[in-house]
């Protein structure tokens, strides 16, 4: 790997480090970091007294899906609920070398992947503990897989993308549309390894179902999004 890519990179943790994310800056925030205490602690759910009853309740303490808490929980098993945040800054370092690899393989300058960076979305998601740059890892590393099996491993490479793609489902509901599009041409083109990328989507679409059941105690369990316009 390039030092132009790494040294950019290197300092990028450093003033994570530095300058590291001591506050929850959201409601949702709030909710992946309590579902991440609870799984550190080896229960699905948080007890809580009802103001209005005085008795205690057992309640999810997150309607989102899983997967985000689950890779959280480790940490903050060690690190307390702050352990949450290397999830975020590894979710992008990752985003930043997968562009990088793909414009290397792409025959392009792999220095133009520092541009994720500069992108101020990415900024600040990048040290918020929610799912936005783990499901971009995903989704990307599905497109790339998909474009790299018309190079070589065509199988292994269409489930890799089916598996991320399905997998990313354990993390947002939404991130499959990214990848949709990119799916619906390869089934058109009928291309002779299309199983492996159906069998890929379902088994990382297992996840999902897995998770919310012993999550939720309801395999097909969605947060309620309020209303047709909500996000």
């Amino acid at each position: 790997m390039s030092w132009l890519i790494v040294l950019p990179l290197t300092v990028y943790v450093i003033g994570f480090i530095l300058w590291y994310p001591d506050i929850i800056t959201n409601t949702d925030e709030s909710a992946y970091i309590r579902q991440a205490k609870a799984f550190a602690s080896g229960e699905r759910s948080l007890t809580e007294y009802n103001p209005f009853t005085g008795k205690p309740e057992a309640s999810p303490p997150s309607p989102y899906p899983p997967g985000t808490s689950l890779l959280m929980a480790p940490f903050v098993r060690i690190f307390g609920w702050q352990g949450a945040y290397p999830v975020p800054l590894f979710s992008t370092l990752l985003l930043v070398l997968l562009s990088a690899s793909w414009l290397h393989a792409n025959k392009k300058p792999p220095v133009y992947a520092l541009l994720v960076l500069l992108y101020p979305p990415i900024l600040i998601l990048g040290r918020v503990g929610m799912s936005d740059i783990t499901c971009a890892v995903l989704t990307t590393t599905s497109i790339v897989a998909l474009w790299r099996a018309e190079q070589e491993k065509p199988a292994l490479r269409l489930f890799t993308s089916g598996l991320c793609a399905g997998s990313s489902l354990l993390f947002r509901e939404t991130a499959v549309l990214v990848v949709a599009p990119f799916f619906v041409g390869t089934l058109l083109r009928r291309n002779q390894h299309l199983p492996s990328l159906i069998l890929g989507t379902l088994l990382g679409s297992s996840l999902r179902l897995v998770a919310s059941w012993l999550t939720f105690a309801d395999p097909l369990f969605i947060k309620d999004p309020g209303s047709l316009l909500s996000g």
